[in-house]
């Protein structure tokens, strides 16, 4: 069976666990995770860095989990890891343009915002940032791969509707769709 096949009429949990390790960092509540990442970029490498031991407590903590459940992160190395490690779990690589707008990225951000690394992670969905679903890289990776495409993070019906077309699944956040 297949990862579309074992999504249907099932409810899913979707948490990369990123906002855990940011507030573990020194995030505070409230204080947007985007903006505080651009401003504190050594904590993200650092973060990264620290895959491996990141990745096994992680899946200690979620092996207690009984329901449907899948792991994401911007790290293809994680991905990767899952892959190897617990090649039962649902995989999914998040990605999106990770340097300010109008600052040239930094080289392996740029890797991965462009999928580059999915030859090695083979993830089993991409998760794409909404606002940038035209992307060449993530429909050919879709294609390549025959991931599924996932959109987050949706929060309008209007993002929803713009997005339709070009992704599978949806992640939500403060709101209830339509449909």
């Amino acid at each position: 069976m297949g990862i579309r096949e074992d999504w249907n009429d099932k409810i899913l949990v979707f948490d990369g666990g990123m906002g855990s390790l940011l507030q573990g960092a020194g995030l505070k509540p409230g204080e947007l995770p985007e903006t505080w990442n651009i401003k504190h970029p050594e904590v993200l490498v650092k973060i990264h860095e620290d895959y491996k031991t990141v990745c096994s407590i992680a899946d200690e903590l979620i092996r207690e989990y009984k329901g449907v459940y899948c792991i994401e992160s911007f790290n293809p190395h994680a991905v990767k890891w899952y892959k190897e490690h617990r090649p039962d779990v649902i995989r999914g690589q998040l990605s999106s343009r990770l340097a300010p707008k109008g600052e040239r990225e930094p080289f392996l951000y740029m890797m991965s915002h462009y999928l580059l690394f999915n030859c090695v992670a083979k993830p089993d969905f991409i998760a794409y940032d909404h606002l940038h679903k035209g992307h060449i890289s993530r429909t050919l990776c879709q294609k390549l791969y025959h991931a599924l495409s996932v959109a987050w993070t949706i929060k309008s019906q209007k993002q929803l509707d713009a997005s339709r077309k070009q992704f599978d699944l949806f992640i939500f956040e403060g709101f209830i769709p339509k449909e």
